[in-house]
């Protein structure tokens, strides 16, 4: 609920509020595939692994999924300009909205939860704890909203 909680309320407003719409249209598409630079934090998942913290069906593939986005964010934005490679920035985008999606659900299977099914004797609970709580409640709808404004636009071949 806490990721899609957000994305949806900001769908809602997007879709129904003009100034919304007029505020999302303005924005610049760099700046929104800069800022997904700040996911190569995530090496914090593979630290927490390694300090047995966080269970590998997790951490592994949060850590190197968002370092790869975060590394490559900075040349998809450089190379955001005429004439714009619209294939390369959708690919880039639904690969790091599949990444976001796959560590969510992993992270859901990895906890302590009912629907742990992938739970083991470490589990994801280190989550749902401050500062991490803040990944899976702002940054990961952050992220999802950055790259469903950036698919948003690109297909209609906005730059």
């Amino acid at each position: 609920m806490a990721v899609v909680v957000p994305i949806v309320v900001f769908e809602v407003f997007r879709l129904e509020v003009v100034g919304v719409r007029q505020f999302v249209s303005a924005l610049d598409l760099r700046l929104l595939t800069f800022a997904q630079t700040w996911r190569v934090l995530g090496f914090t998942f593979l630290v927490l692994y390694h300090r047995n913290l966080l269970p590998g069906v997790f951490a592994i593939p949060a850590g190197w999924g968002d370092i790869a986005i975060g590394i490559t964010a900075p040349i998809i934005a450089l190379c955001w300009k005429p004439p714009y490679p619209y294939k390369s920035f959708v690919v880039w985008n639904v690969l790091g909205l599949l990444d976001l999606a796959t560590v969510v659900t992993l992270g859901i299977l990895a906890s302590g939860s009912p629907v742990g099914l992938l739970a083991g004797h470490v589990t994801t609970r280190v989550m749902g704890m401050f500062p991490m709580s803040l990944i899976p409640t702002f940054f990961v709808p952050l992220f999802v909203i950055f790259h469903l404004i950036s698919l948003n636009r690109a297909g209609k071949g906005l730059p």
